[in-house]
């Protein structure tokens, strides 16, 4: 039997040999009845080689382009869905409703984002950690909560293998921050979970394993930095002034924040830039009210978004990181304006009215409107549920809700 399969093999091969011979025998007669062909192969194929490359790139450029910048938004309803600017077409993420509540959209994040889901446990309310990847379009449990227990205003670390969350209780404990491995599989407080401590708001990642987060006390509020491995804190910057959610910028090792006096026109409003504990001046700026600054724009050679306004005029501002200056973009848009966010491309640009429930989208070239979001979650629909559940949020915990809207790349990492 052996023998007869080795035959057969050997008359297999014989004949795809022949066959060969003859196709190399056929190819060198065409080719010799046609003497420029193959000249002109060589001569000029590299040309078309290059063609058909720039071709292929031109294509993928485009085709990538279709869907590569979103807006990620959670909405009134309690849903959480895309939108692609341009077209308008919006996709489902999460469905949500009334009992089944999506809100507190993390700010960071590439394509995974995380978002809290409110719903009732036994008769409490339990906010529970979900996170989504945008790709694969799968969505996951990130971290369970318990009943009486609310975990929002959630955000990445710059290698996003880490997630922070602020954690509210409907019982004694304080408002407190939650870091954990985006897996979930461990978690730890920044502050030891003890009555009468002070509550923490607004964290924000630093550096590696470095937490920057506001410590709320009878005098005011404290930033403070905590490595929450070797559990050690200091003391950053202190204020009795209102301020806004801090962006930590890697390069430079800045943070950025605004500041205003309680019950102040955002006229009145500054930005804080600090290294350390040491505070760098905004060149630029003149007399003009900054608030709301945002993360760098990588093709805006990471220049930090900014809102900007005179008292009677409001537009879109840019910080570079380079020098730290200040400068307009030309973008002016409806007073009392807030949330200034740039896709990761730089085409556009998005905001909302004072209240964080309209979004408007413009290109940045020229400030044309593109699209308006009517359905926005407002930002302190987080704490307005947890209210009417018997929590007792502090009232500066408003200061550092999340907007509920922020761009993506598919191409993000």
């Amino acid at each position: 039997m052996a023998g007869i399969l080795t035959g057969y093999t050997f008359r297999v091969m014989d004949v795809l040999s022949r066959l060969r011979h003859r196709f190399d025998a056929s190819l060198d007669r065409f080719i010799a009845r046609r003497p420029g062909l193959a000249g002109n192969t060589v001569r000029y194929g590299w040309v078309l080689l290059a063609m058909l490359t720039i071709l292929l790139l031109a294509v993928g450029v485009v085709t990538g382009r279709e869907r590569s910048q979103e807006i990620i938004y959670a909405t009134e309803d309690g849903s959480v869905v895309s939108l692609e600017p341009e077209s308008g077409e919006v996709t489902e993420i999460y469905t949500g409703n009334p009992d089944d509540y999506a809100t507190s959209l993390a700010r960071t994040g590439g394509r995974s984002i995380s978002f809290t889901i409110l719903r009732e446990d036994g008769g409490e309310l339990r906010g529970d950690l979900y996170s989504a990847d945008l790709v694969r379009n799968t969505r996951a449990l990130t971290q369970r909560a318990e009943p009486g227990e609310v975990l929002a205003d959630s955000s990445f670390s710059g290698d996003r293998t880490w997630l922070l969350a602020s954690r509210y209780t409907a019982g004694s404990s304080p408002a407190n921050v939650l870091a954990l491995p985006a897996s979930g599989v461990t978690k730890r407080l920044l502050e030891p979970d003890l009555l009468g401590a002070v509550p923490v708001l607004g964290p924000v990642w630093g550096a590696e394993n470095t937490v920057y987060a506001w410590r709320l006390g009878p005098d005011g509020l404290t930033l403070t930095a905590y490595n929450f491995f070797e559990r050690r804190q200091a003391t950053v910057y202190e204020t009795q002034k209102r301020v806004g959610a801090p962006y930590y910028y890697f390069d430079s090792n800045a943070l950025v924040f605004d500041e205003r006096p309680q019950g102040a026109d955002l006229s009145e409003s500054r930005v804080k830039l600090l290294v350390g504990t040491g505070e760098i001046p905004l060149s630029g700026v003149e007399d003009l009210g900054l608030y709301d600054p945002a993360p760098i724009v990588p093709e805006l050679d990471d220049a930090l978004p900014v809102m900007w306004t005179d008292g009677e005029k409001t537009g879109v501002g840019l910080m570079d990181s380079k020098d730290w200056s200040f400068s307009k973009t030309g973008i002016t848009v409806e007073t009392g304006s807030r949330n200034p966010r740039v896709s990761r491309d730089g085409a556009y640009v998005a905001t909302t009215d004072a209240a964080g429930t309209v979004l408007t989208v413009r290109r940045m070239g020229d400030g044309s409107v593109v699209r308006r979001v009517d359905d926005l979650q407002e930002p302190g629909a987080t704490l307005d549920r947890m209210r009417e559940a018997g929590f007792g949020p502090p009232r500066e915990a408003r200061w550092f809700a999340s907007e509920n809207f922020s761009w993506r790349s598919l191409d993000d990492d």
